[in-house]
Order: structure tokens, then C-alpha cells, then sequence
């Protein structure tokens, strides 16, 4: 494994463990990850992998500021509308986004609120790197 797929699996790791929550009396409580079940780490654990790649990080982000269709997400980012595609697929079956037809064109938005809370962790955490490894 190379040292730039380990450091993001340590921050993926670090991420996590910060969104750990459990609701209890509407009361949001922090958790230690050696608290919490198989089932959760390993629902955490799929969750992250499926973001764990730039092409669905960029597609998060684009889909951070509003629906897109495959076609506007593939001239965006610069990537071909199949490729769009697979990754939007990767994404969609582990629930991250959610797509809605809207007459002939689909329509993918953002479904899982997890994803944007690590996205707007991850994003605040890079630029803090950037800054620090910068001086």
C-alpha cells in the first residue's frame, strides 16, 4: 500500500470515529469506536470505502451544490458520462445519493447526510494540512 493510500485511510479512520453518534432523548452522544458493534463499524467501513476514491469525492462535491444529470456531471468534471456513471452507481448502491427523473434526464442528489458531514470534515482537515504543510 502506498503511503498516500494509507495516510487517507488513517484520516478515513480518524473521520469516523469523530462521526460516531448514537441518539438517544434527541440528545446527540459521541461514542469510542471500541464501543460499538461489528454491524456499525462494518456499515462505517463501507460507507467510507465508497467515498474513498477523488472521482466520487469531486462527484460529492458537484453534487454539493445541487442535483446534476450524468451528462452536466461528466462536462464538469471532465470525465467520460460512463465513467460518471460507474462511480455514480458505486455511490447510489450504498445509499450515498439518490437519483429522481425528471422527465427524460436523471437527476442525482446527495441522500446520505453522513456523506456531507465527511465531506465538510474532510475538506476543513485538508485545508488545515495545506496551510501547515505550506509554512
Amino acid at each position: 500500500m502506498g503511503t498516500h493510500a494509507l495516510a487517507f485511510g488513517i484520516f478515513f479512520l480518524y473521520i469516523a470515529q469523530i462521526l460516531l453518534i448514537k441518539r438517544y432523548n434527541n440528545v446527540n452522544i459521541y461514542c469510542r469506536m471500541e464501543h460499538l458493534s461489528e454491524d456499525i463499524l462494518e456499515e462505517w467501513a463501507e460507507l467510507l470505502k465508497a467515498l474513498a476514491h477523488p472521482i466520487r469525492l469531486r462527484i460529492l462535491a458537484t453534487l454539493i451544490e445541487g442535483r446534476q444529470c450524468v451528462k452536466n456531471l461528466s462536462e464538469l468534471l471532465k470525465i467520460s458520462q460512463p465513467n460518471v456513471s460507474q462511480h455514480l452507481g458505486i455511490l447510489r448502491n450504498k445509499g450515498i445519493v439518490g437519483c429522481k427523473r425528471d422527465g427524460s434526464v436523471v437527476c442525482y442528489y446527495i441522500k446520505d447526510e453522513r456523506a456531507l458531514k465527511i465531506y465538510e470534515i474532510l475538506s476543513k482537515e485538508v485545508t488545515k494540512w495545506q496551510e501547515t504543510s505550506s509554512h
